[in-house]
């Protein structure tokens, strides 16, 4: 594990744009969107999706299953299911266990792959993660991903989270094992 620490200090200021998508209010959430596509998704799927969870998330194209050959850029926006305690650790704690959400997804898009394909194997191998702004995990976050390489039985990976106002709040990037089994 590398740690970096820093304490705020003045310097030169900018950041990439939120890509411009639907709100989320204006988006399912995404236990809705299981029920309405048990035609596409396993039982298993389903039933994991359906169920409570400690993190709401809504799809930004909701109609179209990860494993269509699409680009691989997509998003999501996600927060805490229920308030948080006001506690900057804590949120940077959910932060980091939201960054795990979908990432890895980025590598199939471009393959017509999705978690349900046959036969497919696929683990998180490295991951980073870089904290730009405060974060209030309990309140809507973009996340946008995309994977700019994939090969090798390998995916390279990279997200960003805005906040809703637009702000860059943290930037991701993995490497994904990608691969089916033979």
């Amino acid at each position: 594990m590398i740690v970096g620490f820093h304490l705020g200090d003045r310097g030169f200021d900018h950041a990439e744009r939120m890509p411009d998508v639907p709100p989320p209010d204006a988006l399912e959430p995404q236990s809705r969107w299981a029920q309405r596509n048990t035609d596409r998704l396993s039982p298993e799927m389903v039933r994991r999706l359906s169920g409570p969870r400690p993190i709401d998330i809504r799809r930004i194209d909701p109609d179209v299953p990860d494993g269509t050959g699409k680009d691989s850029r997509h998003g999501l926006w996600m927060r805490a299911a229920a308030p948080l305690p006001a506690s900057p650790l804590l949120h940077a704690a959910i932060l980091a266990f939201m960054s795990d959400m979908g990432l890895l997804s980025s590598g199939l898009r471009p393959h017509g792959l999705d978690w349900g394909s046959p036969g497919l194997q696929g683990a998180s191998l490295d991951h980073a993660l870089w904290f730009h702004e405060p974060v209030a995990a309990d309140q809507w976050l973009l996340y946008a991903m995309e994977s700019p390489w994939g090969g090798h039985g390998r995916s390279m990976n990279q997200g960003r989270f805005f906040s809703r106002d637009g702000r860059l709040i943290a930037s991701v990037a993995q490497e994904g094992l990608m691969r089916l089994r033979t």
